[in-house]
Formats: structure tokens, sequence, C-alpha cells
């Protein structure tokens, strides 16, 4: 399986004022050294994650219970979706994510705002407006970071 994109690009790569820290890059695969993922960062500011392939309900029961809320929003990448959800529909797959995304940190509340818009939706995915408004909270928690 080729890299997805996940973290903060997958969501706002295009925006003219979205400058991430790092590109994070995810690929399955069948075991890593400590069981669920690791990861390696490249000299060019790419995050390549290695996640162990397992269930959706296997993703959700463990990041429910995760306080690396960076992880928590890699279910919302629709393309990680695709990967894991099987035959269930966006509807299904965002009802069964409830749990993890409820852990999410006021930092990461950029994360619920797009899962919000996917309930409002039906489906994985953003209009331009959620989008914006999405873009705004995570923009106003790294200004925040810069000034603590």
């Amino acid at each position: 399986m080729e890299e997805i994109i996940v973290g903060s690009a997958a969501f706002f790569d295009g925006i003219s004022t979205f400058e991430p820290k790092t590109i994070d890059k995810l690929s399955f695969v069948d075991s890593t050294r400590n069981g669920w993922w690791r990861y390696v960062v490249t000299k060019n500011g790419v995050k390549h994650y290695k996640w162990q392939r397992h269930t959706l309900t296997e993703y959700v029961n463990k990041l429910a219970h995760c306080t690396d809320c960076k992880r928590v929003t890699t279910l919302l990448v629709p393309a990680f979706a695709s990967e894991v959800k099987g035959s269930l529909t966006d509807s299904q797959y965002i009802t069964a994510i409830e749990p993890a995304i409820n852990r999410l940190c006021e930092r990461h509340a950029w994360g619920k705002t797009v899962y919000q818009a996917y309930v409002a939706n039906g489906t994985l995915t953003l209009t331009e407006e959620q989008r914006a408004t999405a873009y705004a909270l995570y923009e106003a928690a790294r200004r925040n970071d810069k000034q603590e």
C-alpha cells in the first residue's frame, strides 16, 4: 500500500497560510517492533508512520484510551477510513469512531469540528466553510503554542 497523508496536511493542504511543521505519512505493515505503531522522521521534514494493520474496532478501542491526539485525528482522514472501514458506510464509520474522537484535547479541537461536520454531512467530506472553521481552530491552537 502507498503511504497516505495524515495529520493536519490531510485536511489543510492547499490553504495559502497553511505551513505544517512536518508532513505526516502513514503506511500499514503486518507487524512493528513495539506492536501498534512507530515512526521515523526523515531529514526533509516528513514523518513516516508505520501502523500495524488492525480492524476498525481494534483501532477505535485502542485510540479511545490514547492520550496522543495526533493518533486519534488519523481516524478522521478519509484515506485512512477507506483502508479500515471494510463494508461500513461512511455514516456507520462516523458513528464507530465517536468514542475515540471524544478523547481529543483542546489543542485538537479542530478535529472535533471535522468530526461534527462529518456527522452533519453523513459523509467523510467537508464543505469549504467547514474546512475554514476547522482551520481557524487549528491556527489558533498553533498561535497559542508559539506564545507559550
